[in-house]
């Protein structure tokens, strides 16, 4: 199993940020590497979702499903189907003066591809990591355009 923690601070509100996530196909226009994303299914504040991803080549779909609680500031998610075995985690939002939020990401994620992980295992986890760090950017430019 693979564990990531990142975070980053946005210049924007807890507002904005919340109504993003509840319209997640705008980041579309500022990922790159996201060939698809589309919302399956929402019903208040639980959000199901259709992925579809390049990561250098490696394409995968899978689905999720987002639980989003704007008062404590966190939304929970986890892969219900599709080309990863667990993807779980959650993100954590924090208002800061001056307008602005921490975002904070704590993911896990599991392959189930034993006999090819001592041979791929770096390279994944490389990719995911690279993956996040494009979706904290496309977070940031998509609020920036839509404020």
């Amino acid at each position: 199993m693979y564990k990531i923690h990142l975070q980053t601070q946005i210049n924007t509100s807890l507002k904005n940020l919340f109504t993003l996530w509840k319209k997640p196909n705008l980041l579309l226009k500022h990922a790159s590497s996201l060939n698809d994303l589309k919302v399956i299914k929402r019903k208040g504040d639980i959000i199901d979702t259709r992925w579809d991803l390049d990561i250098k080549g490696l394409n995968l779909v899978w689905y999720q499903q987002d639980i989003l609680n704007k008062d404590k500031g966190r939304i929970d998610f986890a892969v219900t189907k599709g080309d990863f075995v667990d993807y779980r985690g959650f993100w954590l939002v924090t208002p800061l003066e001056n307008n602005r939020v921490k975002l904070e990401l704590d993911a896990s994620f599991d392959w189930k591809i034993p006999v090819l992980e001592p041979y791929v295992k770096e390279s994944l986890q490389r990719k995911t990591k690279t993956i996040f760090k494009s979706f904290f950017s496309s977070i940031k430019k998509t609020l920036k355009n839509n404020e």
